[in-house]
């Protein structure tokens, strides 16, 4: 059985080192050997350790809401879960209880639980209260991280995007714009659980199996292109490509989802872009096009399917932006690749 724990701690550092935080010194300072973490998947960090992980990436990113900006982010890690369940699951209904299934191996900090009425669905997290009092950095910001990460993975089953009902944390919330942001439903904070609950009909629903082979492939590459981390030297525009680069597999983020992970206001983001001599809307062109001839040249997936990954709403507005950046349609750039021919 893969280690999932040790997955996740991996992620928590490239998210931390897109942030500006290299991997190496943040495990220094939370007494873990990166070295060791970086070769060895079946290493296991305490719960000490992952403790320090969390307080100190919370504090070197000055982010105080660091655990659910890492969930909204991420994705690339998570696929690797979605791939588990969805070959065993026809319906979300069946995909949700298979991962409830799973959930233990992720932490021993919350307990997942489903309840189900006439017309809501709802996701319990239920906390190991003598294990969430002794670690309330991991409590905190692991909690904000599952429950992000399980509505990602929802949105990743279907072609639709879930519109949850509600989400409940037991915790007081300290930005209530960005909760709202994220979930895209009322949230509570002091509720007495951590929850997430939407409308019983997407449990019926017929999960998209066949999108995944195109989905493992995306993530695929973009993880091969993003191989080296930021370091303290990258520019801001490098680390804003670099975010891009990485959580675009699936969609596109926009201008106010990369403003708060990198903890700014979307306008002061747009002004340390301009202040290196760009904009946000060119590096989002950027990644567009490496992605899209990397996706061009190493497959033969459908054009009209990589304009959608790539945030394309019609193929059309797609065709045209690749003509602007090689003078030629994607499927003749594909063939000039294929053949050899310059």
């Amino acid at each position: 059985m893969e280690n999932l724990q040790h997955r996740v701690a991996l992620a928590l550092l490239s998210y931390a080192a897109q942030r500006g935080v290299p991997a190496s010194h943040l495990c220094r300072l939370s007494g873990v050997d990166y070295a060791v973490l970086a070769r060895d998947a079946s290493m296991r960090l305490t719960p000490v350790q992952f403790e320090h992980l969390w307080k100190n990436a919370a504090h070197l990113t000055q982010d105080s809401l660091f655990g659910l900006h890492f969930g909204e982010a991420m994705q690339l890690a998570a696929l690797g879960v979605v791939g588990q369940v969805i070959l065993t699951s026809n319906t979300v209904g069946e995909a949700l209880d298979h991962a409830g299934a799973m959930a233990h191996l992720l932490t021993d900090l919350y307990r997942f639980r489903i309840s189900r009425d006439s017309r809501t669905t709802t996701l319990h997290f239920m906390e190991n209260t003598r294990r969430t009092q002794r670690y309330p950095h991991t409590a905190r910001h692991f909690g904000d991280y599952l429950i992000v990460f399980a509505l990602h993975e929802l949105d990743g089953l279907l072609p639709e995007r879930i519109e949850p009902l509600s989400a409940r944390f037991p915790y007081a919330i300290p930005d209530h714009h960005e909760y709202t942001r994220i979930f895209r439903c009322p949230v509570k904070g002091k509720a007495g659980e951590l929850s997430i609950g939407f409308h019983r009909r997407y449990e019926d629903l017929t999960i998209l199996s066949a999108n995944y082979s195109l989905q493992n492939f995306l993530l695929q590459r973009v993880t091969a292109m993003c191989a080296r981390e930021p370091d303290e030297t990258t520019t801001l525009q490098q680390r804003v490509f670099h975010f891009l680069l990485s959580n675009s597999y699936r969609q596109m983020p926009g201008l106010e989802a990369v403003a708060a992970n990198f903890n700014c206001s979307p306008r002061s983001l747009q002004r340390h872009l301009e202040e290196e001599g760009t904009r946000f809307s060119d590096i989002v062109t950027r990644v567009r096009q490496q992605l899209a001839q990397d996706y061009l040249r190493a497959s033969q997936y459908p054009i009209k399917d990589i304009a959608a990954m790539l945030g394309y709403e019609e193929q059309r507005a797609f065709l045209r932006a690749f003509r602007r950046w090689t003078g030629l349609s994607p499927a003749a750039w594909r063939r000039q690749q294929q053949t050899g021919v310059a």
